[in-house]
């Protein structure tokens, strides 16, 4: 398994993030909740396009916010939901954006447990 996170692997698009917090589904495992959908496109890419957001109104210090960012960064790097990808079909891309609902911070081992059960039901509402 690559456990490599690549820019190309991330979304960038203010279109398409914006378009996930109007109409993708929602898994939510607290400290964690998951905007999903399929995107229908002629390019159909390797992997998922992924996204992570953790409000200011959430934590309030920048220094916090981007340790947050990198704990979920590097669950979801270590344990991508390869199940999920494989089921998604050819001309289909799967966007995931994680948003993090704590108000404190939250240790890495838990958040890895909360993403490991969303990628679980992820799969299971695919298959």
């Amino acid at each position: 398994m690559d456990q490599k996170l690549p820019k190309s692997e991330r979304i960038k698009s203010a279109k398409q993030i914006a378009s996930l917090f109007r109409d993708a589904q929602r898994i939510h495992v607290f400290p964690l909740l998951l905007l999903w959908k399929m995107d229908e496109t002629d390019i159909p890419l390797k992997a998922p396009l992924f996204g992570v957001s953790v409000p200011v109104k959430h934590i309030r210090s920048a220094v916090g916010r981007n340790r947050m960012k990198r704990r979920i960064r590097e669950a979801y790097r270590k344990n991508k939901p390869e199940t999920a990808w494989k089921k998604s079909g050819e001309n289909a891309n799967l966007l995931l954006f994680y948003v993090y609902l704590s108000n404190e911070e939250t240790p890495y081992i838990e958040i890895e447990k909360a993403l490991l059960e969303i990628n679980r039901r992820l799969g299971n509402e695919l298959n």
